[in-house]
């Protein structure tokens, strides 16, 4: 079944948008255009706008002051990762003696 409603309702837009006299639309389109001048104008001014160069300025700063806490605090994980395993390697070797001078002393007694 078919609803009668939908038809209408597009029937009653068709019928508007024919309505709208060339003038309107030429008016309607006229207004968009200026709408997006104004916008561009806008980005434009705050582009130039000296506080909005030196906020940019402020974020590219902390962002560098960032990366390099990030790269110290690598390094410093890198280092702590090489000192944990040259210990382990230690404490193997250590133990790994140990295990062997025992089963010499096993075979000696």
């Amino acid at each position: 079944m078919r609803r009668p409603g939908r038809a209408v309702a597009v029937f009653a837009v068709l019928a508007l948008a024919a309505a709208c006299s060339r003038q309107e639309q030429s008016h309607v389109s006229k207004d968009a255009r200026d709408a997006s001048r104004s916008a561009k104008q806008a980005v434009t001014n705050v582009r130039r706008d000296p506080e909005w160069k030196r906020a940019v300025s402020d974020v590219r700063l902390i962002g560098h002051e960032i990366a390099a806490e990030v790269r110290h605090s690598a390094a410093q994980a890198d280092a702590a990762i090489h000192h944990l395993a040259s210990s382990s390697d230690r404490a193997t070797r250590v133990h790994d003696d140990h295990a062997n001078r025992a089963r010499h002393d096993d075979s000696d007694s």
